[in-house]
C-alpha cells in the first residue's frame, strides 16, 4: 500500500501512544570495529534523523511531552492540526518502538545533510535498494504501514518527503538556527575530545547505553533482533530528539551510523520571541539555561548519571551545577543504597513555582519526568 494511502486511512484516527512500561528490558547488541573502520569515523549531521526522532517524539506522548521538548511541542502542535504534518504525525504513531524506521535512516555523506540534501538522498535511492531495506528490517513480514516502501517505493518515498518539507516548516524551521548551532558545537566537541584523547575516550564517554572494549562495540537496545555486520566505516549522528535511545542505521556500502543524543536539548526549550502564550524563560535568566534545565528536573530524586543522559551535557557539567544548588539549599543530596542523588529542596520548588508558573502539584509530583530512584513505582518510560 502507497504511504499515502497509509498516511490518508490513518488520518481519521486518533493520534494513539504506544504503552510505555516503566522499565523496558534491554537487550545489547555488539559491532565489531576494526582498526581500519576506526580510522574512518567521523561525526556528521542528518537533519532528516531529527526530524523524524522529533515525529516519534510527538506521536508516541498521551500529552506535551516532558522538558525540554514541552515548550517546543506546543509551538509545533499548533501547527499540526490537519493536512500532511497531521498525516506524518499519525503514522508515526505506528512506528514500533517510538523509534524511526531503520531503512529511512540513511546514512549522511561527508560534511552532513540539512533537510534539503537529506529529502534528495530518500528520494535518490533506487526502489530496489529501499525494498531490500524494508524487508531487512522486517524479516518476518512488512506491516500493513510500511507496505507503500515495498509495492511502490518511489511514490512512497516522494510523498513520505512532501509530508517531511511541510512538517519542518511548522516544526523544525523556528528552531533550526539553534538546533544546527548546537549540533555544529557538539561535533566540534566530539572532534576535540578525538584529538585529546583519541577514538577509544570518544566512544567510552559517547552514551551511557554504549560500552566500548576494543575492538566491541556494545549497545543496550529495545530491538534485539538488530543484526550488525562488521563495518567499514563508522559515523556518529548526533540529534537533538534522540532522548535516551540509540538509533542504529547501516548501508550498503558497509558504514555503521548511530545517532545519539547530542548535549544542549535545552535550548528547545527556550520561548521564541512573538509567542503569545509565554514570556520568557526566567528561570533560566536567573540561573543560565543548563542549570535551569537541571533544577526543572530535579522535582524527583535524579542521578548525576541519569540527568547527564536526560539533557545531554557532560556529568562534571552536572557535578558542578548540583554542587551549587545543594549549597544555595535549593536542592538536597542524599545516598540510597550504593548511590547518590538528588532533588528539589522546599525552597527549590518554591522557586520553580514563582518562576515558571507551576501549580503546587506539578512542582512537588515531577511533571518534567520519570523517578528514577529505586524505590519509585513503574510508570511511562522517560522520554529523555
Amino acid at each position: 500500500m502507497p504511504v499515502t494511502t497509509s498516511l490518508a486511512t490513518l488520518r481519521s484516527r486518533p493520534v494513539v501512544a504506544a504503552d510505555w512500561p516503566g522499565r523496558v528490558a534491554r537487550e545489547r547488541v555488539e559491532l565489531q570495529l576494526p582498526d581500519a573502520a576506526l580510522g574512518r569515523l567521523r561525526v556528521a549531521l542528518h537533519a532528516v534523523w531529527d526530524v523524524l526522532a522529533s515525529v516519534a517524539l510527538l506521536a508516541h506522548s498521551r500529552s506535551l511531552p516532558q522538558f525540554p521538548y514541552r515548550v517546543w511541542a506546543r509551538t509545533a502542535m499548533v501547527g499540526l492540526v490537519r493536512g500532511p504534518g497531521a498525516d506524518l504525525l499519525r503514522w508515526g504513531a505506528t512506528w514500533p518502538k517510538a523509534r524511526p524506521p531503520r531503512f529511512l535512516l540513511l546514512s549522511p555523506p561527508p560534511g552532513g545533510c540539512d533537510l534539503d540534501a537529506g529529502r534528495q538522498q530518500l528520494l535518490a535511492t533506487v526502489p530496489r535498494e529501499m525494498r531490500q531495506r524494508v524487508r531487512a528490517e522486517f524479516p518476518g513480514g512488512v506491516p500493513e504501514p510500511f507496505r507503500g516502501f515495498v509495492t511502490d517505493p518511489e511514490r512512497a518515498i516522494g510523498n513520505l518527503c512532501d509530508a517531511i518539507e511541510v512538517y519542518y516548516e511548522v516544526a523544525f524551521k523556528p528552531y533550526w538556527s539553534a538546533i544546527q548551532t548546537t549540533l555544529q558545537d557538539e561535533i566540534r566537541h566530539r572532534g576535540e575530545m578525538l584529538a585529546a584523547r583519541s577514538v577509544d575516550g570518544l566512544l567510552s564517554d559517547l552514551h551511557t547505553r554504549i560500552r566500548w572494549s576494543r575492538p566491541k562495540l556494545s549497545i543496550a537496545t529495545d530491538v534485539p533482533d538488530i543484526a550488525l555486520e562488521p563495518t567499514s566505516e563508522v559515523i556518529l549522528v548526533p540529534l537533538l530528539f534522540a532522548r535516551e535511545q540509540v538509533l542504529l542505521s547501516d548501508s550498503p556500502a558497509g558504514s555503521t551510523c548511530l545517532g545519539y543524543q547530542a548535549r544542549g536539548a535545552a535550548i528547545l526549550s527556550t520561548q521564541l520571541d512573538g509567542d503569545p502564550e509565554a514570556g520568557p524563560d526566567r528561570l533560566s535568566v536567573l540561573l543560565g539555561r543548563s542549570r535551569a534545565s537541571v533544577m526543572r528536573h530535579l522535582a524527583t530524586p535524579r542521578t548525576t548519571t541519569a540527568l547527564a543522559d536526560m539533557l545531554g551535557l557532560a556529568p562534571s557539567t552536572i557535578s558542578e551545577h548540583l554542587a551549587l544548588l545543594v549549597s544555595s539549599a535549593a536542592a538536597l543530596r542524599f545516598r540510597r543504597a550504593n548511590k547518590v542523588y538528588y532533588q528539589l529542596s522546599d525552597a527549590g520548588r518554591g522557586l520553580l513555582r514563582d518562576f515558571c508558573n507551576l501549580d503546587d502539584g506539578a512542582a512537588s509530583s515531577g511533571e518534567s519526568g520519570q523517578d528514577d530512584t529505586p524505590s519509585a513505582q513503574p510508570r511511562r518510560a522517560s522520554y529523555l
